[in-house]
């Protein structure tokens, strides 16, 4: 489930950096995922057992998101909060890429990712992680589209909060780039 999880979030990670329609905006940064790799360790109390390793991060580590909508205000991340929204249409509406976390490397450019979450309609896919409808309906009870979404031409979600609401004002104030679209 890890590795299938993690090979989608990169795949559409390297398609979403190719977009045309943001190539521009300079407030888009590259996303990238550290591959999993599956190691078979020896066998423990008769049956194999199997495990999973990435490379050590080093950096300032940081959770930008959940997979139950949680949203890091101090930093919203606006090119994974564009990346999340944008997997869902990506995929017909049948999967979205949350649970972001990782760091910002060095040259500001790019998000090194680890350990994302895919919420699907199929919830037999993904592990114990994937929260299906309800967790697709989570990310979007706490999105609020930004500059990056409105260049994507992304639609809106019914479940997300109309951008009046004052419980999602902190979530603009002293940003940069906190232009949008009406």
């Amino acid at each position: 489930d890890l590795l299938e999880c993690q090979t989608i979030a990169d795949f559409l990670a390297q398609e979403f950096n190719r977009l045309p329609s943001i190539s521009n905006l300079t407030i888009v940064k590259k996303i990238k995922f550290i591959m999993l790799k599956l190691v078979f360790d020896r066998f423990v109390d008769g049956r194999p057992r199997n495990l999973t390793m990435e490379r050590f991060i080093e950096g300032s580590y940081k959770k930008y998101s959940n997979n139950a909508g949680y949203i890091n205000l101090d930093d919203p991340a606006y090119t994974l909060q564009a990346f999340s929204h944008w997997t869902y249409e990506r995929t017909n509406r049948n999967m979205i890429v949350v649970d972001l976390q990782g760091i910002d490397v060095g040259d500001n450019q790019t998000y090194l990712l680890t350990d994302p979450c895919i919420h699907s309609i199929s919830v037999m896919r993904f592990g114990k992680t994937n929260l299906g409808n309800p967790g697709i309906k989570r990310f979007f009870q706490t999105h609020v589209c930004n500059l990056i979404c409105h260049a994507l031409k992304l639609k809106r979600h019914k479940d997300q909060p109309e951008i009046t609401s004052s419980k999602y004002d902190s979530y603009f104030i002293n940003k940069p780039n906190k232009t949008l679209f009406n």
